[in-house]
């Protein structure tokens, strides 16, 4: 058999499902086997467009990737070539099973020679790539109505240049925060698990120390940490999403509370009304630059 074949039966709609593995910054969060990580550096989705990208492995050592899509049926299936060597073609499927979707992850080699060349290790990634999607979409479809803050706003600049104003320090100075305050990093590093330290400047010259752990950074589409204080790190958690549309950026900004009565809190603070004064901020700042 020139195949490799893995399946998984998703407690989720195919909706959801085929949004894991065709949305690049759900993509990310999972593709590979356990405690690999990503850097995509172009992800096309449409028959002919290129996927590029390198999977990062726990051992150090860096895989670089490329593939180019064939066929996109949404929601029920995706072909793909895997051009880089191993060369295969990828088939998934995604099959309605009541209220869950069975998945069918094909492999398909020139040869049965290649395919078993291959079979005894990639089977266990598979399965292993399988589990991280997954929790992916168990995550994706958690319901946090009572306790999430969800803001979208188109920005006149382009993902790059957003992302650089959200992760560079003498960019963030700039904007980040409410009208009337300043900020000053004391050091910073965006990758996962990365710190950025920070203290904000209030009107009246009282100093707010702050604490941002990065949980993602996938240039130039997705951002995710935790912020908070050394004393209290997790008081919620941030995810920002870039999407290009046509010439512009829309971003999404999710902000995550821990409890609801954490999010009813920060309603009654007029956090909510500080968020949009900050993209409010960011918005003046990418206009001034161009």
């Amino acid at each position: 058999m020139k195949e490799i074949i893995t399946t998984r039966t998703v407690n989720a709609s195919p909706e959801h499902v085929f949004k894991a593995w065709t949305h690049p910054h759900y993509l990310a969060l999972w593709w590979g086997p356990k405690d690999f990580r990503n850097t995509f550096h172009e992800f096309d989705l449409k028959p002919g467009g290129a996927w590029n990208f390198v999977m990062h492995g726990p051992n150090g050592v860096d895989y670089p990737n490329s593939s180019q899509f064939v066929e996109i049926k949404i929601p029920n299936r995706l072909v793909l070539n895997h051009i880089s060597k191993p060369q295969f073609q990828i088939v998934v499927t995604f099959e309605e099973a009541g209220s869950q979707t069975k998945v069918t992850f094909r492999q398909i080699f020139p040869t049965k020679d290649e395919a078993d060349k291959i079979r005894a290790f990639v089977t266990e990634a598979n399965e292993q790539n399988m589990d991280r999607m997954e929790a992916v979409v168990a995550e994706m479809i958690l319901d946090r109505s009572n306790r999430e803050l969800i803001a979208h706003r188109m920005f006149d600049a382009t993902p790059e240049e957003v992302y650089s104003a959200w992760t560079d320090s003498k960019q963030l100075s700039q904007w980040w925060g409410t009208n009337g305050l300043g900020l000053t990093t004391h050091s910073i590093d965006v990758k996962a698990g990365g710190l950025w330290r920070f203290l904000i400047h209030s009107a009246d010259g009282t100093l707010y120390p702050n604490r941002v752990e990065y949980i993602e950074a996938v240039q130039p589409s997705l951002l995710s940490y935790v912020q908070g204080t050394d004393q209290e790190p997790e008081q919620f958690k941030t995810m920002v999403h870039l999407e290009r549309v046509e010439g512009q950026t829309k971003v999404t900004m999710k902000v995550t509370f821990p409890t609801p009565q954490a999010f009813e809190a920060a309603k009654k603070s007029k956090s909510f009304e500080n968020s949009r004064q900050t993209l409010d901020r960011l918005a003046t700042f990418l206009a001034k630059k161009s």
